[in-house]
This record gives structure tokens, sequence and C-alpha cells, in this order.
């Protein structure tokens, strides 16, 4: 019975985390819709069409932003070069 009312609390929370956020965005649509009649009129088109996108469009770019990126890996210059002596025969004459 605990684990049921666990579950259902569970989903009860994601649906109203997807509810606000979807009212979040329509709000801020229709704020932003509502400031470009502050715009020059020939702004004011460009302006609305820059808050037409909808909310499963956004979603969709948000996540295609927010996907975890592979990690870059450093490039490593290769090591220097030791310049080397040429070799000469040992005289053992001495």
């Amino acid at each position: 019975m605990l684990k049921l009312m666990n579950l259902l609390s569970l989903v009860t929370i994601l649906l109203i985390s997807a509810c606000s956020s979807k009212a979040f965005y329509d709000n801020a649509q229709q704020n932003g819709k509502q400031a470009c009649i502050e715009e020059p009129p020939g702004m004011y088109q460009a302006c609305l069409d820059r808050y037409n996108k909808s909310f499963e469009n956004y979603e969709q770019e948000r996540k295609e932003v927010l996907k975890p990126q592979p990690p870059a890996s450093p490039k490593m210059p290769p090591p220097p070069k030791i310049p080397t002596q040429p070799k000469t025969p040992v005289d053992d004459d001495n």
C-alpha cells in the first residue's frame, strides 16, 4: 500500500510540474507578445514571430541544447624531440 501511495505521489508531482512548465511558457509567450505592442510598426511582426513557437517545439529544442555532450579530450602536444648526438667510435688507444 505504501509503494502505491509513493507511486501515485510521484506521478502527481510529474504531472503538475509538466503542466506548470507549459503554463509558465505560455505566460512568458503572452507577455512577450504584449511587449511587441511597444515596437515600431516595422518591427511589430518580427517581434510577434519570435513568440510564435509552440511549447512542443520549444521543449524539443531545449532538450537538444541540454543533451550531455561528450567531454572534449584535451589535445596534448606531442612530446618535444630530444636531439641526439651522433655516435662516434670510441678510441681506446690513449
